[in-house]
């Protein structure tokens, strides 16, 4: 480790020694993360954001691969449809930690039977977009519920007064797997002398498999297809007022990426397929009407996703139990007497009965939204923006336990249902914001901020299939309430040292709401749960030297965290739910150096220390592996690090070309609390290495050759334990090493 780090160490301060001999200051990109147009240098807060052509050369094009350009954001990433944001080392079950928008548009996941829809988060592919902004600390006044680490905003790109067509399409090859295929087409046509803009973007992508089914004997079994949309349309109907009309879809479907440890690298025993099907649709509308020295914005939007996956391959847990004379005597004979050789017999012919089978919940959820808000914008003056906001979110669930064949692992169709649960789930909320700026003096400018929220969860339901092996009886229909209000707020203070150096401090609560559980036979105690809170201070410097050729900022915080939204369960683990226990610290470090070294070279380094710990006993007796006072938070790294060096080595009259190598270094975790935990599992650290080198010409075509985990790193990203895995581990990973070519032609 000492080396790594002393790597690092001297590459930054090769970066210090030499940028002074560059002769092109660094772009300073405009951003939005306050909701008024500013430079990121002169933005009081911890933001990164990274552009359309760093987003290329860097070979960025999920949600998910950001980390590996931005500090203090990491993902836990079980698969399609099953990611986590975590900013800052703060990550629990229940709604997002950490918001995520596309487009002003606040998205969450599907809630499911355990609520916990901030671990199925959507991921719209990163195509045609104009930037991402990752606002690090809490964002509570401005955005909100689910903003309570952060928020991560894409930008994708809007219609321009042009016309054009750009056209790309790649093509890769996985080792040990199957080829790779992605396509997109962008259209931006104006009309009506450019009073209306259009803007259309399609795309698709075919990921070959390159995990093996040991069971079924099949290899590359989790190949996938992707097929997306986007429309988007501006009309100016003046010079003040403006619609901006988007419309999202996109399709995903394919086994889920996960193998099994014990078996080797991409091996999997499940003796079925771990199918999942994601299709998120979404549409908004933006009236933005421009003042002399403010802006009026409402957003109208309303989204649909459906997500239907495995969730547990239940084969080995039924399996487990055939010979079991005790549950045997409890099955047949309601435990009144012993299981004689013919109970046991029909014992056991019901549980090979359900082998294979799994757990296939379909989810479903709607959510419809609206902002008002109102900002002014004045040079040298009081500022502020206020607003209200207003969503509600409905859910359902059908909760199925499928037979599959044995020799296929495709479910038996028509369907055989062994099992059946039905839920429904609501969330309301309601705010009322304002922040408020105020030049003190020429150069130290305070904000002071708050909000007001109010949220009502419902959760109904009943199992009108009950199972026994799951102690899941058949249950009638009931239904759960909990509704909570309250007050966050936010002061900071931004001074300007000089033209080169701004620093800030601040002092700022984020919250998100809490919840009803729907669990069967759940004590009356634990059905609801409260919302958790974080409260974060921070100081942070924003530096440019030699004649603007390098960039350095530092952030250093301590974030409380009181509350906690955990995961319990049932005493046989085959129930989870949430609850509220104990409390947590969060200390960390942010740093990022930026340097032009010529007016071909660039090198861009981040790195991230974070030291998360419980400060409290998880008191409350219903959870497993409940943590104690000192223990990290599962799946959170002490230490993580990048570097990007991009290249410009060769240029002629009828092409420029270029290169870019990233480097990262992501540290060990773990899956639990408690060491002790049967559940436990240590997540090894991994580095990985990228390369890509890159020609554009002058006739509008760029090629593209990349290589992608250029070490074959096995990676893991996602590792967990579970009562059904029976002593396996599912884990998921970063792609093995990927050789490919992109080629995109844009026409006028």
């Amino acid at each position: 480790m000492r080396n790594k780090h002393s790597v690092l160490s001297g590459v930054f301060l090769g970066v210090l020694a030499s940028a002074s001999s560059a002769n092109t200051a660094l772009d300073e990109m405009v951003i939005t993360a306050t909701y008024k147009p500013s430079s990121e240098m002169t933005t009081p807060m911890a933001v990164s954001a990274i552009d359309e052509d760093s987003l290329r050369n860097n070979g960025i094009s999920s949600v998910s691969e950001l980390s590996y350009a931005i500090p203090g954001l990491s993902f836990v990433n079980a698969g399609e449809s099953n990611s986590r944001i975590v900013i800052r080392s703060i990550q629990s079950t229940g709604e997002p930690t950490a918001g995520l928008y596309y487009n002003d548009v606040a998205v969450s996941g599907v809630v499911g039977a355990t609520n916990d829809s901030g671990g199925t988060l959507p991921g719209l592919r990163l195509i045609d977009t104009e930037r991402v902004e990752v606002l690090r600390g809490p964002q509570g006044t401005l955005y909100g519920a689910g903003a309570m680490t952060g928020a991560l905003k894409v930008h994708f790109t809007k219609p321009k007064q042009i016309q054009e067509t750009t056209a790309t399409i790649g093509l890769s090859d996985t080792e040990s797997g199957d080829s790779n295929y992605d396509f997109s087409i962008a259209n931006n046509t104006p009309f009506f002398n450019n009073r209306l803009l259009t803007r259309l973007v399609i795309y698709g992508e075919d990921k070959g498999g390159y995990i093996d089914n040991l069971s079924l004997e099949e290899d590359n079994i989790n190949d996938s297809e992707t097929k997306g949309a986007r429309l988007s349309l501006t009309h100016h109907m003046s010079d003040s007022l403006s619609i901006d009309a988007d419309w999202f879809y996109q399709k995903h479907e394919g086994d889920r990426p996960l193998w099994h440890l014990e078996d080797g690298d991409y091996n999997t025993i499940n003796e079925l397929k771990i199918e999942n099907l994601d299709r998120l649709e979404m549409g908004s509308i933006n009236l933005s009407y421009l003042f002399e020295e403010a802006e009026l914005t409402a957003i109208f939007a309303h989204q649909t996703r459906d997500a239907n996956q495995v969730s547990l391959d239940l084969s080995r847990f039924y399996r487990s139990f055939l010979d079991n004379a005790q549950l045997c005597s409890l099955a047949i004979l309601q435990g009144l007497a012993p299981c004689a050789q013919v109970h046991l017999d029909i014992y056991n012919g019901v549980l090979n009965g359900m082998i294979p089978s799994a757990l296939f919940p379909k989810q479903s959820s709607q959510e419809d939204s609206f902002e008002l808000r109102y900002a002014t914008n004045k040079a040298d003056s009081t500022n502020f923006t206020t607003g209200i906001y207003y969503s509600e979110r409905t859910g359902e669930v059908e909760n199925l336990q499928l037979l599959a064949d044995a020799d296929s692992g495709n479910f038996i169709t028509p369907l055989v249902v062994q099992y059946r649960r039905l839920i429904e789930e609501g969330l309301k909320q309601t705010a009322a914001f304002i922040e408020i700026s105020h030049p003190i003096t020429s150069d130290l400018n305070m904000t002071v901020g708050t909000r007001y929220f109010d949220y009502r969860r419902t959760a109904s339901g009943e199992t009108p299939l009950g199972q026994l092996f799951l102690q899941s009886p058949e249950t009638p229909y009931q239904s759960y309430e909990s509704n909570e209000s309250g007050w966050i707020s936010k002061f900071l203070l931004d001074l300007k040292i000089n033209e080169n150096i701004y620093s800030y401090t601040s002092v700022s609560e984020g919250y998100r709401p809490g919840g009803v559980n729907q669990v069967i036979n759940l004590p009356t105690d634990l059905q609801a749960y409260q919302a958790d809170e974080l409260l974060n201070y921070e100081l942070g410097f924003k530096t440019k030297w030699l004649d603007e050729t390098l960039f350095a900022n530092l952030n250093l915080y301590r974030a409380e965290w009181d509350d906690i939204q955990v995961a319990g369960s049932s005493r046989d683990d085959l129930f989870r739910f949430t609850s509220n226990a104990g409390k947590a610290i969060v200390d960390g470090l942010e740093l990022e150096l930026t340097a032009k070294l010529s007016e071909a070279l660039t090198i861009a380094s981040q790195l991230t220390w974070t030291d998360a710990r419980l400060t409290e006993d998880q008191a409350n007796d219903n959870l497993v592996a409940s943590g104690l006072d000192g223990d990290p938070i599962p799946y959170t790294q002490d230490f993580s690090s990048g570097l990007q060096i991009s290249y410009d080595f060769w240029q002629s009259n009828n092409a420029n070309w270029s290169s870019t190598i990233g480097y990262n270094y992501v540290g060990g975790t773990q899956s639990e609390f408690r060491p002790d935990s049967s559940l436990y599992q240590k997540i090894d650290s991994y580095e990985l290495i990228n390369a890509r080198v890159t020609s554009e010409f002058n006739n509008g075509l760029t090629a593209s050759f990349f290589i992608d985990n250029l070490t074959n790193e096995t990676a893991i990203t996602y590792a967990a334990r579970h009562s059904t895995t029976i002593g396996k581990t599912w884990a998921t990973s970063v792609t093995p090493r990927t050789l490919g070519m992109s080629f995109t032609k844009t026409f006028n």
